[in-house]
């Protein structure tokens, strides 16, 4: 009989970004609580009730799109070796014009800035650490993700390699894991090389790293950088609407804060002119030179 109802008696694919330290919702802590029956398990609410209804119109969406056949498998996949490490899959892809053989296709419906994000920086690290083990599971030798913007219905997909490097790592971590689950006890800090670098080049340009830190140093920055423009945007708002308040010319103090206009006045050099008029002189005064290499976060 299939355990796949109760997901204490088993690790799925969406536990395993957890047990890396790389699911944005849940801790390895939290995961060992819900798995042990200390904690009630997620049990989806009405966005993953979307997201499931929406995978068969993804698949469709998918099949035209690369002329292949998509097919859903209600099937139990695990490890013979170790039976908790089960999975179930969204499709299989058959018959794809550019593969020999059967593919794995994961479905996401992400909102309008979530798919955005993952357009300009990838997907989250725990979706595919997801993919690598089914990937690992089925032996497949190649996966996809089918992406949906569930704001306009736009959609895009992108293939995924089996990496043995970080399938072992998953494969070491699930089974740690696991031993705490049966020992009823609380799982360990997980070591920095313990956690896989899942960064996807977009191109030739780019070398893949399996540097933890750097992964977890991007998903700060993304962090931060998606709370930085949240204030920004509602400092504007903000503004506008005290600009709109605070008459020209006028001081007001509300609670600790003053309020007032201000203008300023600024001295431009027009180079272009100088450099034309004055060619010595521009020459003498103004030097050309490279700034210290910065980073590029996109």
């Amino acid at each position: 009989m299939s355990n796949l109802g109760d997901r204490t008696k088993y690790i799925g694919g969406s536990d395993v970004g957890a047990i890396l330290g790389m699911n944005n919702y849940c801790t390895r802590k939290e995961l060992w609580e819900e798995k042990t029956g200390r904690k009630k398990p997620f049990e989806g609410n009405a966005v993953t009730d979307l997201g499931t209804y929406l995978e068969d119109y993804v698949a469709k969406l998918y099949e035209e799109k690369c002329r292949c056949r998509v097919v859903q498998r209600h099937i139990e996949i695990k490890d013979d070796a170790c039976p908790y490490m089960q999975a179930h899959i969204d499709r299989e892809v058959q018959n794809h014009p550019q593969h020999d053989t059967v593919g794995v296709l994961e479905i996401k419906a992400l909102g309008r800035y979530t798919y955005k994000k993952s357009i300009q920086n990838g997907l989250p690290a725990m979706y595919l650490l997801q993919l690598q083990y089914y990937l690992m599971l089925t032996g497949r030798e190649w996966g996809v993700f089918a992406i949906l913007n569930r704001d306009t219905g736009e959609m895009f997909d992108f293939e995924v390699k089996p990496s043995e490097k970080i399938q072992q790592k998953i494969y070491d971590a699930v089974k740690e894991f696991w031993e705490c689950v049966k020992e009823d006890v609380e799982p360990p800090v997980l070591k920095e090389n313990s956690k896989p670098d899942v960064i996807q080049p977009s191109d030739n340009e780019y070398t893949e790293s399996d540097n933890i830190e750097l992964l977890r140093a991007i998903q700060d920055y993304n962090e931060a950088k998606q709370e930085k423009d949240i204030a920004a945007n509602k400092m504007k708002e903000a503004k506008i609407t005290i600009s709109k308040l605070v008459k020209e010319n006028e001081k007001v103090q509300a609670g600790d804060t003053k309020v007032y206009w201000t203008q300023r006045n600024y001295a431009k050099v027009d180079k272009k002119g100088l450099r034309e008029d004055y060619p010595k002189i521009y020459d003498k005064y103004v030097s050309q030179s490279k700034s210290k290499p910065y980073i590029n976060i996109r």
